[in-house]
């Protein structure tokens, strides 16, 4: 017991919060329990339940604590990292915060000006607290005990339902990220592969067929009398003729050239060519000397390790290379 009559209140009005926080944890374990298992399941499977239940399972002073901010018209209690802080961590609203700035201020609002107050910077776990027109430390701990097992429900539950909304999408990002995991594990297979260059080429063309169905191009094998093609695809309304090669050494002019004869039958046509092993410089020639009438998008090793290990975005990568084509028209070397 302390001598001091402000430290005795003080110590009073932590144990009131931290019986209130404790009360409201617990209730909202609780209600996830009772209300949301199957939720709770699927979140845990899907790694997302701390983020989407940041209260569950949480226990005051333990993992979490409670930085509170009060006046007799206002309150705040925001859940943060118990090891940052003691337990209960009390402010009193300054003057300029007063009960005008309460009534007329949106709640965003507030809370950004108390948090700024603060300068709190410690990771919060949930939705703050907050009591509007309310003088916490005037009512006794019964009370708010009583009040935290409400207060704790109306978050579980909020949070439950929330969750339960969201789960569709969690699914669908889940099965993407492994769609994704599989591209890039073939990837790598056919890198470290001892396959024969022909069986090798045949793998590396259905590879990219599925990567092109997984970033939603609609990729299809097109077979016409005397002409082989890989794919055709579809992106923001452009059609695209495509190749993809992998052989042991770059391409060649030649091998350009064959590719662009497909497109003059082809005139909206644009062309895509994938080449593992690179280009050489006679390669490189042709294309741009036929930039002005037929355009060709090229991807070389750098690209395609883009795509397959660090899952750059096949759209925007085709874009940048395509405007890189289309700007080639009107560069001019800076020596003339």
């Amino acid at each position: 017991m302390t001598d001091n009559p402000q430290d005795a209140a003080r110590t009073e009005d932590e144990v009131t919060v931290a019986t209130y926080a404790s009360n409201y944890l617990q209730v909202y374990t609780e209600t996830i329990d009772r209300y949301y298992a199957t939720v709770l399941q699927e979140l845990n499977n899907l790694d997302a339940a701390a983020k989407s239940l940041p209260l569950y399972g949480r226990r005051l002073g333990v993992d979490t604590g409670v930085v509170v901010v009060g006046a007799a018209h206002d309150f705040y209690l925001f859940f943060v990292e118990a090891a940052q802080l003691s337990v209960v961590h009390l402010e009193r609203l300054p003057g300029h915060l007063d009960a005008e700035w309460t009534r007329a201020a949106a709640y965003e609002r507030r809370l950004a000006d108390v948090r700024e107050w603060l300068d709190l910077r410690l990771p919060e776990f949930a939705e703050p607290v907050n009591m509007a027109s309310t003088d916490f430390f005037s009512f006794n701990r019964d009370y708010w005990s009583t009040q935290a097992r409400e207060h704790g429900a109306g978050a579980g539950r909020r949070d439950g339902n929330r969750a339960a909304a969201i789960l569709p999408r969690l699914r669908e990002t889940a099965q993407r990220f492994q769609e994704w995991d599989q591209l890039t594990q073939r990837y790598r297979d056919l890198s470290t592969s001892g396959l024969r260059s022909q069986d090798r080429g045949i793998q590396f063309e259905r590879l990219w067929r599925d990567l092109l169905s997984f970033h939603g191009w609609h990729p299809k094998k097109v077979r016409i009398s005397g002409e082989d093609n890989d794919f055709t695809a579809l992106y923001n309304g452009l059609h695209i003729l495509g190749e993809t090669r992998w052989f042991a050494t770059p391409m060649t002019g030649g091998k350009m050239r064959e590719f662009l004869a497909k497109l003059d039958t082809r005139p909206q046509t644009i062309g895509l060519f994938v080449s593992h092993s690179g280009y050489d410089d006679g390669a490189l020639s042709v294309l741009r000397r036929s930039i002005a009438t037929k355009t060709v998008v090229r991807f070389g090793r750098a690209d395609i390790d883009n795509l397959f290990l660090h899952r750059t975005d096949l759209g925007d990568l085709f874009s940048e290379k395509l405007r890189d084509a289309y700007d080639y028209l009107f560069e001019r070397d800076d020596s003339e």
